[in-house]
Parts: structure tokens; C-alpha cells; sequence
């Protein structure tokens, strides 16, 4: 995500990496508009995709093992 006015993001970092296993679904990041000043909230974002047989971590990093909000979960 880029050029974001005015809009909290809830991984705290515009760029995210993440690798999910086949058979898995997440929440890559949840973007909340704020009204601050009664402003317009605007922001541009870019979603790439590959695919990839090794595992990478995530960045910021998410615990899986603590059911964060971000985990990764099975279908």
C-alpha cells in the first residue's frame, strides 16, 4: 500500500510479505478510514502473487502459533 492519507492499517506497515500455505485462507490486513479534520481518506495499493515451494516469513511478522489476528487458517 502506498500514498495512504488519513487511514490506519492494522499490520502497522504499508508493505507486507507473507507466504500461506495451500488449503489456508488470511487476513492479509484490515484498512480502517479515519475522519480526522473531516478530511478525505485516499490510498493506493498493488497486490502481487507468486507461487513458490519454499516457506518465507512473514513481514511484519505474525504469530501463528498465538491465533493472531493474521494467522493463517485452514479451509
Amino acid at each position: 500500500m502506498s500514498d495512504g492519507i488519513y487511514i490506519r492499517n492494522s499490520r502497522q506497515s504499508l508493505i507486507t510479505h507473507d507466504c500461506i500455505p495451500p488449503r489456508h485462507r488470511q487476513i492479509v490486513f484490515l484498512v480502517e478510514w479515519t475522519n480526522e479534520q473531516n478530511q478525505v481518506a485516499q490510498m493506493n495499493y498493488v497486490h502481487q502473487f507468486s507461487y513458490d515451494r519454499q516457506s518465507n516469513n512473514s513481514v511484519p511478522a505474525v504469530n501463528n502459533f498465538q491465533n493472531d489476528f493474521h494467522s493463517f487458517r485452514s479451509l
